[in-house]
């Protein structure tokens, strides 16, 4: 935009100020990225490799896949925020309304705040194109979102069609925005009274609690685990592990199989021998009873516990 403006200079300073932050970055990256083991590469590793490799082995199908499955996510997120109620329909058609009134208000904004307008739409196919829950990245955009759809409800107000039919068409989108406005004003305040901003934190604190007391009481300090929650784990124990799982691109178009786990759970254990495998999950419980198994067993039964199953690695 600075140099459509013919603003030479400051587009300049622009690219400079960027690069400052971002050349380091990439620098340290390049030189410690082949340190992480490719399994981990979704878990701790730089994503623009990871994102490469996804798309070179999944293709045109694999972003068709992507681009299917988060408007589905965008479609259960934005739906139910905009129309808090159990009926589908309802909040299809609320969707459908207000990504029409996006589309209209980034069409004002083109005029209004060309760099505003040109930022979301690349903004919005990154996201499309990403393979995870897009939620996260929409919210860290709503303000400008809400601006866009503000600007086309104001355009409608101001709108004085002289032709009955399309006075009956600007009575309907006021209608509907305020039934959207509405719709997510009752959203919010179910959230602020369930507190729904910590319920991540919440559900992942119940859910790792007993297996930090397992760890801490039962665990040596130099032991290394395999776990669901494995920051947690680390953070109130400081016990070091690693992920019960890999991270791929193409989960977001279809689950990993069992054999994938098993194959990933392995190859964990074999790079960085834990101690103990420690899972909440029945895709993770599949995997390790799969390494109990055969003349040479990885893994053999320790304990249950409330919410997890232990193993504990068959030592070499």
């Amino acid at each position: 935009m600075l140099l459509r403006r013919r603003h030479g200079k400051a587009a300049l300073a622009l690219i400079a100020a960027a690069a400052v932050l971002l050349v380091p970055w990439q620098l340290w990256l390049g030189a410690y990225q082949h340190e992480i083991p490719p399994v981990l590469m979704g878990k701790y590793g730089a994503y623009g490799p990871w994102l490469v490799d996804g798309y070179r082995e999944g293709g045109l199908a694999f972003a068709r896949g992507v681009v299917v499955a988060n408007l589905q996510s965008l479609d259960r997120f934005l739906s139910y925020a905009l129309m808090p109620i159990t009926p589908v329909v309802p909040r299809a058609l609320a969707f459908v309304f207000f990504t029409g009134l996006l589309a209209a208000g980034l069409g004002i904004l083109v005029r209004r705040a060309p760099a505003t307008a040109c930022f979301l739409a690349v903004y919005g196919a990154v996201i499309m194109l990403w393979p995870f829950e897009p939620d996260r990245f929409v919210l860290a955009v709503w303000p400008l979102l809400t601006m866009a759809a503000a600007a086309a409800v104001q355009a409608t107000f101001r709108w004085r069609p002289p032709a009955a039919g399309l006075r009956v068409v600007r009575l309907g989108v006021i209608t509907l925005s305020a039934a959207i406005g509405l719709g997510f004003l009752t959203y919010n305040v179910r959230g602020y009274a369930g507190r729904w901003w910590a319920s991540v934190q919440r559900d992942a604190g119940q859910r790792a609690k007993p297996i930090v007391e397992w760890v801490a009481a039962s665990t040596a300090p130099a032991d290394v685990l395999m776990t669901d929650d494995d920051l947690l784990v680390y953070l109130y124990t400081g016990r070091r592990g690693m992920p019960t799982s890999t991270f791929l691109p193409r989960e977001r178009v279809r689950p990993l199989t069992d054999a994938d786990n098993i194959e990933a759970v392995r190859t964990m254990i074999a790079t960085f021998g834990p101690r103990y495998y420690i899972t909440t999950s029945e895709p993770g419980r599949r995997a390790a009873e799969a390494l109990t198994q055969g003349p040479s067993p990885l893994l053999r039964r320790h304990r249950l516990i409330p919410n997890a199953f232990i193993y504990e690695r068959v030592a070499p």
